[in-house]
């Protein structure tokens, strides 16, 4: 089963059953959590921003998956200390509502790990294209923005976990006590979870967890870990 942490802000941590690892968006400095000692095979980074491209924090002289721009890319690494091949489809969005003219373009990067499909959304400032959605298709688990200001608001949130079919649903990017003082963090979890429903959500209380495709829930979970 993967392992999925929470790094803080749009950072996730998430390991195969395999021993693999990915982090998705490291942040740098002016992002006041502590980004902890850890390697990776892999780091996906959506876009330039420091916010999300810190992969010099990341150990294990991992690769890095940049943005696209204007076109989907798929990438291949194989990790010879797993002997596991990790394949990757990007897809070209916007930062914002105004195809990229304020806060420029933004990646999203999808995945397969042991049975399901991850889809981590970036910096996504406004809800799927058809396209877009005919790209990425139903996804297992979701990292997905939900906090406002430059990224999906928290009612933009739930049409994109809608329009994804999403199973598992792990938010990020939202205004928490450490970054209060950061103006475009708007809102906090909670509006996102007053929106999508109290009862299809789970504060889980700890940094990491696992999810299964053995147990993939019928209707949307969201799963809320701790920062750090």
């Amino acid at each position: 089963m993967p392992n999925i942490r929470y790094l803080g802000h749009s950072s996730y941590y998430i390991g195969s059953s395999k021993g693999s690892a990915i982090i998705t968006d490291p942040y740098g400095k002016s992002i006041p959590y502590t980004f902890p000692l850890i390697s990776a095979d892999v780091v996906l980074q959506s876009h330039e921003h420091g916010d999300h491209n810190a992969g010099w924090r990341v150990n294990g002289n991992p690769v890095i998956l940049k943005r696209t721009n204007d076109f989907t890319a798929e990438f291949e690494v194989n990790v010879d200390r797993t002997k596991e091949l990790l394949a990757f489809k990007a897809f070209p969005s916007y930062h914002d509502k105004f195809i990229g003219k304020k806060k420029g373009p933004n990646t999203i990067f999808m995945w397969y790990m042991d049975g399901m499909k991850f889809c981590h959304l970036g910096d996504l400032g406004t809800v799927l294209t058809e396209r877009e959605i005919e790209w990425i298709g139903d996804v297992d688990v979701l990292f997905c923005p939900v906090g406002g200001g430059t990224v999906l608001t928290s009612s933009d949130a739930v049409l994109v976990v809608n329009q994804l079919k999403a199973k598992i649903v792990f938010p990020m990017h939202y205004k928490t006590k450490m970054t209060e003082y950061i103006s475009w963090l708007e809102e906090p979890v909670e509006n996102f979870v007053e929106k999508i429903g109290k009862n299809n959500t789970e504060y889980l209380y700890a940094l990491a967890t696992q999810v299964d495709s053995y147990s993939l829930p019928a209707t949307t979970s969201v799963k809320i870990l701790e920062n750090g």
